[in-house]
């Protein structure tokens, strides 16, 4: 590659960088005499038709901005021969920002915020979004201008962020939320990867750190980022309510637009006192993290141990559940039943279990005895039983039926002949009532006048 002469007019002069993603080259352009950048993507990707689009994109985001803040691409070119692609951009003399996070001469921190806003509202403008802010994406020229760079993952406001594969692709220790889970993007999502940045410009390392990627991940989607006022001496709680604010969990909760955030930041510098030191770089950083593939569906967040039984129950299999509802559809039948015949089942209950009563015994009435005269032919006739004679009359004493006087008249005319024979052979009369014991009967004074 070196030396060589690439789409017949850049001259390829010497490496000066290599990403996960391509290889940047100096090389002095002959027909315009000047030195550019020239990026060719890495030999293990050249057969890759994702990485492939990727690259293409970078060229075309970059082709469509122009600003002071952002790298400038000059040409799209291509070999015939290899099927090579490469990006002509201008050439910078300087170093990421990853070289100058630990470094006492770095830039400024608000200097260095306010022109990567600058760069990112000017993307956005154009419906453009990076995707992947993080120190190695930003470059320091020797001047002190500030260059975003690396567009391979831009893609437009509220396109796909899932590849062909069905892979999110980014560096994880930057990603918002939303992208991990390959949610739709906004410009918001390049503002939380840009929260993440100022947060490990301060204090050297990112809010979320863990040896595992999906750790990691876990992390960013439910822990909340830690506060920088005891990890920064003298930092100003406003800016460190300003950078919790861009690492919320909702984009909602977020910065609406870099502009806005610009302007936070510059009402931030202005309300800290004059007397203040400037902010230190740290001693130690973390170590740069390249650009990876994670899983389109994040792994569930490990839920604490008092919610496990809640969890269990709501990943009951479907069999279980069959089961019980068919044992509730049998209770409530059942239910249903007992109340609509549980009176008839009472009853007829009630019946086989009380014993059978015994008939009452009849009770004995007084009876009324006629004898015929002798102009009857002789004949008896015996009065029958009456009724029940231990009906009370309304004055509460017993009733006693009294003998007729035609009874008695027959009876004082009867003959001493046959008629005291009858007499004598007759049925004693039954003058046993049923009234109280305690109850004497009346005198018939009647019967005694006739016997």
């Amino acid at each position: 590659m070196i030396d060589s002469l690439v789409s017949g007019r850049y001259r390829v002069e010497c490496q000066i960088g290599c990403g996960g993603m391509g290889i940047v080259y100096r090389a002095y352009d002959v027909k315009l005499r000047r030195s550019v950048a020239i990026k060719v993507i890495a030999p293990h990707l050249v057969e890759d038709e994702d990485a492939r689009e990727r690259f293409l994109v970078e060229a075309q985001a970059l082709a469509g901005l122009s600003h002071p803040n952002i790298v400038t691409v000059f040409d799209l070119a291509e070999e015939a021969e290899t099927g090579h692609v490469f990006i002509v951009m201008e050439l910078l003399n300087g170093l990421p920002l990853r070289k100058h996070i630990t470094d006492p001469a770095r830039p400024p921190f608000y200097d260095m915020a306010a022109q990567v806003c600058r760069a990112l509202e000017h993307a956005h403008s154009k419906g453009v979004l990076h995707r992947d802010i993080k120190p190695e994406n930003i470059f320091v020229c020797d001047d002190g201008t500030v260059k975003l760079m690396d567009f391979g993952l831009a893609r437009l406001v509220d396109g796909s962020t899932v590849n062909a594969s069905g892979m999110v692709t980014g560096t994880v220790a930057y990603m918002s939320p939303e992208q991990l889970k390959g949610d739709v993007l906004d410009p918001r999502a390049d503002l939380y990867a840009l929260g993440v940045l100022f947060y490990e410009y301060l204090c050297g390392f990112t809010p979320f750190t863990s040896d595992s990627p999906g750790t990691m991940l876990l992390k960013h989607l439910t822990e909340a980022a830690p506060s920088l006022l005891h990890r920064v001496p003298g930092l100003s709680p406003d800016l460190d309510a300003l950078i919790l604010r861009l690492l919320s969990k909702s984009p909602g909760d977020r910065y609406p637009s870099a502009m806005i955030l610009r302007d936070s930041l510059d009402h931030v510098r202005k309300q800290a006192p004059t007397t203040a030191a400037p902010i230190a770089a740290p001693k130690l950083a973390g170590p740069p993290m390249p650009a990876t593939q994670v899983p389109l569906v994040a792994p569930r967040p490990l839920r604490p141990k008092a919610t496990t039984t809640t969890v269990r129950t709501v990943s009951t299999p479907r069999r279980h559940v069959g089961r019980y509802v068919a044992v509730m559809c049998v209770i409530l039948i059942g239910a249903i039943l007992a109340f609509a015949f549980g009176e008839t089942l009472q009853r007829m209950f009630a019946q086989n279990m009380e014993p059978a009563k015994k008939p009452a015994p009849a009770k004995k009435t007084a009876t009324t005895k006629t004898h015929p005269t002798s102009s009857s032919g002789g004949r008896r006739v015996r009065k029958g039983r009456t009724g029940n004679r231990s009906a009370t009359s309304d004055s509460g004493k017993p009733h006693v039926r009294e003998a007729s006087s035609s009874d008695s008249t027959t009876h004082a005319h009867t003959g001493a002949g046959n008629n005291a024979k009858d007499e004598s052979q007759s049925e004693p009369q039954d003058t046993t009532s049923d009234t109280d014991p305690g109850t004497a009967p009346p005198d018939n004074k009647d019967g005694e006048n006739n016997g």
